[in-house]
């Protein structure tokens, strides 16, 4: 992550901790989440899509995947699963 800080990684693991971050403010809240403005995507859907995006470039370009690059694939599987 810290020579990739705006990298597919950086932004997976940051998805999950921010789905975390809201599940659990919201359970100790007691209630469903803030609701956002029409159109407004959470921040971990925001971190999501960024590594999802990332990741999309690297096929699009042709290149081979690297050994980082299957780790963010696997956190962003964790995500969907959470």
């Amino acid at each position: 992550m810290s020579t990739e800080p705006h990298g597919a990684v950086a932004n997976a693991i940051c998805a999950i901790a921010a789905l975390h971050s809201a599940r659990a403010g919201a359970s100790y809240a007691g209630v469903n989440g803030a609701q956002l403005p029409t159109g407004e995507q959470p921040v971990h859907r925001q971190f999501y899509d960024q590594a999802c995006y990332l990741l999309s470039e690297i096929k699009t370009l042709g290149s081979p995947y690297s050994e980082t690059d299957a780790i963010a694939a696997i956190y962003l599987i964790a995500y969907q699963q959470l």
